[in-house]
């Protein structure tokens, strides 16, 4: 969590700091794609891809629990392995996700 913090001129003296609230949170959440889990890493790339395009927040949820909305802030990904036709057998995804209020 982290905090903002307004802070004020005064002549002739330190600023004042005054508590301006919560910042929004956010998370960062390492993935790996396998296509021995029986996924295609390159298509679920792309339905990331468009999650993050559609300028629309979505529930978080995470062990059953909704953590809330958020919005997909960044996604990187790093291919590990392709096979002989260079088709993505395991992918290595970041994402920095940011609460959505």
């Amino acid at each position: 969590m982290s905090f903002s913090y307004a802070a004020h001129d005064v002549l002739e003296k330190k600023q004042v700091l005054q508590f301006a609230g919560e910042n929004l949170k956010e998370i960062s959440i390492p993935i790996r794609l396998d296509v021995s889990l029986g996924i295609n890493p390159k298509n679920e790339l792309n339905t990331l891809e468009e999650i993050a395009l559609s300028n629309q927040a979505h529930n978080l949820i995470i062990g059953g629990v909704n953590l809330g909305k958020y919005i997909i802030e960044e996604i990187e990904e790093v291919w590990k392995h392709t096979d002989h036709q260079g088709h993505l057998l395991i992918a290595d995804v970041y994402l920095r996700l940011k609460e959505y209020n």
